[in-house]
């Protein structure tokens, strides 16, 4: 999402704001903030130090995992019916999602985390929501199993 808006995406220590992001937040006076998990990942602390450098709103996308907060900020980001293409990789490991992330984002797709050996309710309900054409795995059988492709093949285009 912050690809596709052309927004800064900055990082936080989950119990404190780096002197570094805090600078940049300066810098860049943002009209809102928003934060990318739960008040495990990000504290109410931080949350709270945020609302100090916007004039706008500090709000929170998240959810019990790291799954659920993928599907938070797709539903909060794209509406139904609007992305022509989802990517979906995997939960456990970061490297195919961050890869995907900058190029995939740009073009205005979602990435949605997924679990390994399974579709879960949750994402089957975020892709027929979306009705996408086109749903493009990122990484190899050893990362999202033929379960998961066999559950989302007739969701996608």
């Amino acid at each position: 999402v912050a690809a596709r808006d052309r927004a800064p995406l900055l990082l936080v220590a989950s119990d404190r704001l780096p002197v570094a992001t805090a600078a940049e937040l300066t810098r860049l006076q943002p009209g809102r903030i928003v934060i990318i998990g739960g008040t495990g990942t990000v504290s109410r602390a931080v949350e709270t130090a945020l609302g100090g450098y916007t004039s706008g709103s500090v709000t929170r996308l998240g959810g019990g995992s790291r799954y659920s907060t993928s599907l938070s900020v797709s539903r909060a980001s794209y509406a139904a019916g609007s992305p022509t293409s989802v990517c979906l990789a995997s939960g456990t490991t970061y490297s195919d999602a961050l890869a995907a992330a900058s190029s995939r984002g740009a073009a205005g797709a979602p990435v949605l985390l997924v679990r390994d050996d399974r579709a879960t309710s949750g994402l089957l309900n975020e892709l027929r929501r979306l009705a996408p054409s086109e749903i493009v795995i990122v990484g190899g059988s050893s990362r999202i199993s033929d379960a998961v492709l066999d559950a989302v093949s007739d969701l996608g285009g």
